[in-house]
């Protein structure tokens, strides 16, 4: 846009350009100092480029352009003006390990973004083309501000059980749809695993054999030898006048004793997902217990998220008691994605902890930081002693 600066002093005059108000950070002026004679006017080209960011909303607002004399600063004029920002979609979908062994149902963590810089209302839709497994969310729409995020439950269960042959995969996809917006697709998998394994088909055709063969030896050779030895001994007691008190023979199979095999169960425990969005006040420190490990229990930490859509600068921490497990850069407006190929193990009792200190916004108008996390993991039953 063009702004006409005019001189009706009798004087000549140097003034200063100065942008200011909401545009202020993605205003350029072409010639920010002009010195205009008595009378004259010139021409200022004025370039508004907004960033495509979530921090800059859609819609209009308005913005100023002040005039500063050199000579009298305090003699300032202010020429306001307006700028239509528009809309723009920037929506992901990601899923937490989208690989899962199963045998019958799996439970998925799926993580909605908006980094567009309008509000996204979306309803999760479960697409299996080949018809063999069903999903439900939880909740089954969320609505997610611009720079934010949102967690939500589905649950994959298979229509029906495999009970031999080796796994198998079932792919689907999901799709985030709104009416008049682009659709998200994000696609994962469940292995499902057999009811009855090959290795105990194996194991049980072995026992099954092993049984097999002792009856046909019991009936084919011990039996017989048995039956034949009574016999002769029956035989010789009629041809023998007893004098002494006849001997009974009892014959019995001795029981060796019996140690029950141990074998440790291999319980995958019970999924936990932890959201957690912290707010803290420029220069402030802030710490926040977000989950308790309860007793008989092992949380097994696998999986976090951070997200940092203002770009604010400090010190963010994930503690478990008093060991620091996590402790990236939160200045990235990215999503931080830190994954334990060997899961952390937090012991019963302990405390999960978020902390972030040394608070500097990124976005100076709203005078506080603004930091999402996700923490994933499973919660295992301890091992008891026999």
């Amino acid at each position: 846009m063009t702004l006409i600066v005019s001189n009706d002093s009798p004087e000549t005059r140097t003034v200063s350009l100065v942008p200011s108000g909401l545009a202020q950070g993605w205003s350029a002026i072409d010639r920010p100092s002009l010195t205009i004679l008595s009378g004259a006017e010139e021409l200022v080209a004025i370039r508004l480029r907004p960033p495509r960011a979530a921090t800059v909303p859609s819609g209009t607002s308005t913005f100023t352009v002040r005039l500063v004399p050199m000579d009298d600063p305090t003699d300032i004029v202010a020429v306001d003006g307006s700028i239509t920002v528009l809309a723009f979609d920037d929506r992901r979908i990601e899923i937490a390990q989208p690989v899962q062994r199963a045998r019958r149902s799996a439970l998925y963590d799926v993580l909605v973004d908006n980094s567009g810089n309008i509000r996204a209302s979306c309803r999760l839709s479960y697409i299996d083309n080949t018809g063999r497994t069903v999903g439900r969310f939880d909740p089954p729409s969320v609505g997610i501000e611009p720079g934010m995020s949102a967690a939500i439950k589905l649950r994959v269960k298979a229509k029906r059980r495999r009970w031999r042959f080796g796994s198998r995969a079932l792919p689907f996809a999901v799709h985030a749809l709104q009416d008049d917006h682009a659709t998200v697709i994000a696609s994962a998998s469940m292995l499902q695993e057999p009811v009855l394994s090959s290795r105990f088909i194996a194991r049980t055709a072995f026992c099954a054999a092993t049984a097999g063969a002792l009856v046909g030896g019991w009936f084919a050779v011990a039996k017989p030898t048995i039956e034949d030895a009574a016999e002769r001994a029956v035989e010789r007691s009629l041809s023998v006048t007893p004098t002494t008190t006849p001997t009974s023979i009892d014959g019995s199979t001795p029981q060796g004793p019996t140690t029950p095999g141990s074998g440790a169960t291999n319980d995958e425990g019970e999924a936990v997902g932890i959201a957690e969005t912290l707010l803290i006040p420029a220069g402030k420190f802030v710490s926040e217990t977000v989950y308790t490990v309860p007793a008989g229990y092992t949380f097994m930490l696998t999986e976090m998220f951070l997200q940092n859509p203002s770009g604010d600068v400090g010190r963010f921490t994930v503690t478990a008691g008093t060991d620091v497990i996590y402790n990236p850069d939160p200045s990235s407006d990215d999503v931080q994605r830190q994954q334990f190929f060997t899961p952390w193990p937090v012991t019963e009792g302990k405390d999960v902890t978020v902390s972030f200190e040394n608070c500097e916004p990124g976005d100076a108008t709203l005078g506080q930081c603004s930091v999402q996390t996700l923490i994933l993991g499973r919660l295992v039953p301890n091992a008891t002693t026999p």
